[in-house]
């Protein structure tokens, strides 16, 4: 039951960080195409690449990587504790 919750606040923060990406992408800085961001995913964490107008989408979509990787690492710890050796 555990490991479902983890899932289901992984896959949350998911959703929340793509629709934060996707707000970012609008207020993306002169020069920067959406070719360049598709193609290097960590653009996202660097605010050189956007205008300051992103910042709040910044904020939201780093914290829900946050909670994803957090979330994401608590399955697994739970799957391997509850294993059982064969």
């Amino acid at each position: 039951m555990l490991t479902i919750a983890f899932v289901v606040v992984a896959f949350v923060a998911w959703i929340v960080a793509a629709g934060s990406a996707l707000a970012m992408v609008n207020h993306r800085a002169d020069g920067v195409s959406l070719v360049y961001l598709a193609t290097h995913g960590l653009a996202f964490f660097d605010d050189q690449h956007f205008k300051p107008e992103a910042a709040p989408h910044r904020r939201r979509f780093l914290a829900a990587f946050g909670a994803f990787f957090v979330a994401s690492l608590a399955v697994v710890v739970v799957v391997v504790a509850t294993a059982t050796p064969s």
